[in-house]
């Protein structure tokens, strides 16, 4: 935890952890994309077939992801603090020097007494007290004076759910974790938060590869070729029946980290056909 000069304790080195949010541009999957290209989204399950997976399955599956994973495996434990006597420019210099939209204060055991941003310190140079500064107003102000106070936290052992609920409750970018103690061990942003829905195209690929065409379809590996770019799935190739066509699509949709899928897999043998006689049958008065 990286502490104001001069304050007691180690320190081991800054970590960004109040970043401003920026999302980036969001590319929908057009169809310019090489899936489409060939096709995808023109047949049925013996073509090619595009599936838009978070209109779906995205609320449900999300929530519950959120639901499973605590703050402290996203939060980010190495923190810019200062004390509540710290000087106003001084504050402004770590922002600035860190690239940070805010910091927490803290006091002499290291709680949570209140937060420092950006909008604190820019009210306090217009002159806008009733925004939050409480000073004197005799002698250079402090992040004492200019800190939104109390702080909101979250404990480490919540749900992403209970911090993201939380921000947007209290429409912020950040909250300080703190301990059962209420002592500061961490921060969480908004895009901590998402993190939690991106994963890296290789370890789709693999898991895609491995966990669904492997070991639950009992497909060879070489039988489907899998692409993956930006978190879309480009299928190719063949299986044995037509009913597994459908189990691998869903299976692959429900991937943590799938935006879609573009599947242009075939079957040699339809399977579907003789199960619905079979049905048929069953039901027949005779």
């Amino acid at each position: 935890m990286l502490r104001e000069e001069g304050r007691p304790g180690p320190s081991t080195g800054p970590k960004v952890p109040f970043a401003p949010v920026s999302p980036g541009p969001f590319r929908a999957p057009g169809r310019d994309r090489s899936a489409l290209e060939h096709g995808a989204g023109s047949g049925g399950w013996w073509g090619h077939d595009w599936h838009r997976t978070p209109a779906s399955r995205g609320a449900a599956e999300q929530e519950d992801l959120m639901k499973r994973i605590k703050v402290a495996d996203l939060m980010t434990d190495e923190v810019v603090s200062v004390a509540p006597v710290t000087a106003f420019k001084d504050v402004a210099k770590l922002l600035a020097q860190y690239d940070i939209s805010g910091v927490p204060v803290l006091d002499d055991e290291d709680r949570v007494v209140g937060v420092v941003s950006q909008t604190d310190l820019l009210a306090h140079a217009a002159g806008d007290r009733s925004a939050g500064w409480n000073g004197s107003g005799t002698g250079p102000p402090t992040a004492g004076d200019v800190m939104s106070a109390p702080a909101v936290t979250v404990h480490a052992e919540e749900t992403v759910a209970d911090a993201a609920r939380l921000m947007t409750r209290r429409s912020i970018e950040r909250l300080p974790v703190v301990d059962v103690e209420d002592r500061l061990v961490g921060i969480v942003t908004r895009r901590d938060l998402l993190r939690t829905f991106l994963r890296p195209d290789s370890e789709i690929r693999r898991r895609v590869t491995d966990e669904v065409v492997v070991e639950v379809l009992g497909v060879p590996a070489d039988d489907v070729e899998v692409h993956v770019v930006d978190g879309i799935v480009t299928l190719d190739g063949g299986v044995e029946r037509r009913s597994q066509l459908a189990a691998l699509l869903g299976l692959v949709e429900h991937l943590d980290g799938v935006v879609a899928v573009a599947s242009r897999v075939t079957a040699r043998t339809d399977d579907t056909a003789t199960a619905h006689a079979g049905r048929a049958r069953r039901a027949m008065p005779w």
